[in-house]
């Protein structure tokens, strides 16, 4: 792990260029790229040290998990309302500066692993509508330096500087990234990879990542819907997964969608394409699925009068009731709400009504 390639990041702000923002196989001019970046990406982010922050996070949610002197730094944060996310950056700077200082044996490998690893357990133990801490703390500690030990310059690891391009981030995200969504009934692991993708969102909509090394960007789950094949036996982890993305992220979404991005996908190990009709099928896939009967009244309903189908089939199997199918229970819904709203402001920022 400490020879594989940390992230590269020369700012918070998205980058594009001709070369990265390949459309159809032809070069996008800059000037289409500064037009589309100008009207669907928002700026990075600008911290308002007077705004509120969301609520602290039990401290019992950690009780499990062993912390590092970085790690108390950061759980301090989210567990205290007293303590901002800008006082935390600057205790990891200090600790970085005693780090570069020890003549320890990969230090500073374990530095940056330490702070990578606790934003990650966190990512997946915090609520994702209570993040925006955990989000601030990662973007301020993208914008600092710091000094080096020696000639006046800045920290760095293997090329690598401290902690404007984040060392150690890449390794945990690519890890974890290539572990599939949870399969079976094991709510607990689908709580945890519904926040782990909420907070990959919010980073990506804040352009956190380079966009060739963007590898928060996974985007398996929103196109997996429209696959040859689909047996949506996890319709309804992959629905609340997808509006994740809407919701915490749907410029992002838009963007990319315009720009007709590529990206690598880890399972099939081929690269794959937006397509022109992704944005329009995933708003009308989401709008059927705000649709669906729920259990309690309609589909029992159906399921008492013997309706079937042409197949001869229950019509309520059609709408996915059984276990993993059925989208028509109340925080599903409520995602998928909010999903449908994020899509329609975009759509109207673009001019599209």
């Amino acid at each position: 792990p400490a020879d594989t390639d940390f992230i590269h990041q020369d700012s918070p702000s998205l980058h594009l260029s001709p070369q990265a923002c390949d459309l159809g196989g032809a070069a996008l001019v800059p000037d289409l790229i500064a037009l589309l970046t100008s009207r669907c990406i928002k700026p990075a982010l600008m911290v308002n040290t007077g705004a509120a922050i969301t609520p602290a996070a039990s401290v019992t949610q950690f009780d499990d998990l062993h912390f590092d002197p970085e790690g108390q730094v950061i759980i301090n944060m989210v567990t205290k309302n007293d303590v901002s996310a800008a006082s935390a950056v600057d205790e990891i700077v200090t600790l970085s500066s005693t780090t570069a200082a020890s003549s320890a044996d990969n230090a500073l490998y374990r530095h940056g692993s330490n702070v990578s690893l606790t934003i990650h357990a966190l990512s997946k133990r915090i609520p994702h509508s209570q993040q925006s801490k955990l989000v601030e703390f990662c973007i301020r500690l993208q914008q600092v330096t710091v000094p080096g030990p020696t000639n006046g310059g800045v920290l760095e690891y293997k090329g690598q500087v401290f902690w404007s391009q984040m060392p150690q981030m890449s390794i945990t995200l690519a890890e974890y990234q290539l572990t599939r969504a949870p399969t079976g009934s094991n709510e607990d692991a689908s709580y945890s990879y519904k926040n782990f993708t909420a907070w990959r969102a919010q980073l990506s909509e804040l352009g956190f990542c380079h966009y060739k090394e963007d590898i928060s960007w996974n985007y398996d789950h929103p196109t997996r819907v429209f696959q040859q094949n689909y047996k949506p036996t996890r319709k309804r982890e992959d629905v609340r997964l997808m509006c994740m993305w809407f919701i915490y992220a749907p410029q992002k979404v838009w963007l990319d969608f315009q720009l007709r991005r590529k990206r690598k996908n880890s399972y099939l190990h081929t690269t794959e394409e937006f397509q022109s009709w992704f944005w329009p099928s995933w708003k009308d896939y989401l709008e059927d699925c705000q649709k669906v009967p729920s259990e309690d009244s309609e589909d029992e309903d159906m399921l008492s009068d013997g309706s079937h189908n042409e197949d001869g089939n229950n019509d309520a199997e059609d709408f996915g009731v059984e276990d993993g199918q059925d989208v028509s229970d109340q925080d599903t819904q409520e995602l998928i709400g909010r999903a449908l709203n994020n899509i329609e402001e975009v759509e109207i920022e673009q001019g599209m009504y």
